[in-house]
């Protein structure tokens, strides 16, 4: 689970209106931006990284890695929003990967791994216990996946 699911999302993702991707991440750059957030990628978001970078479609922006790496100091880089919402309360084991345009945030959740690799994606909110949030996908291959069905349908 999660890799396929990925590849789907994506595939649906760019057809879908205002579809905008990449440029991909290097493995490089991929490995740096884990080093810099002190955790490992799943495979399903790793793969993602890989493939497109980051992107957005139909008016959604999913986080990733940008040409700047780990020097970007905007959105969509997933480093600059995962370290900006660390200095406001962000556990370090979760990865910042979309805002809905709301007070939560769509975040992975690395110390949650299966054993596939893959771990929860969760919907955060400052100040909530972080044992007690609510999950959108077991991963975000699956969470891609069901936002791009949702928008293309």
């Amino acid at each position: 689970m999660g890799v396929q699911e990925m590849r789907r999302g994506l595939e649906l993702a760019q057809s879908a209106e205002y579809a905008d991707f990449g440029p991909p991440a290097s493995p490089d750059m991929i490995a740096d931006a884990e080093k810099y957030l002190g955790i490992r990628f799943p495979p399903s978001y790793r793969e993602f990284l890989a493939a497109a970078g980051c992107g957005s479609f139909a008016g959604r922006e999913l986080y990733g890695i940008t040409p700047d790496g780990t020097s970007a100091t905007a959105i969509p880089s997933v480093t600059f929003a995962t370290a900006d919402e660390r200095r406001h309360g962000l556990p370090s084991q979760f990865v910042v990967i979309e805002d809905p345009g709301t007070d939560e945030e769509y975040v992975i959740d690395t110390s949650e791994v299966g054993r596939d690799g893959e771990g929860p994606v969760n919907v955060w909110t400052q100040g909530k216990d972080s044992a007690d949030l609510e999950v959108l996908a077991p991963d975000f291959g699956s969470f891609l996946l069901q936002t791009a069905q949702t928008v293309t349908s």
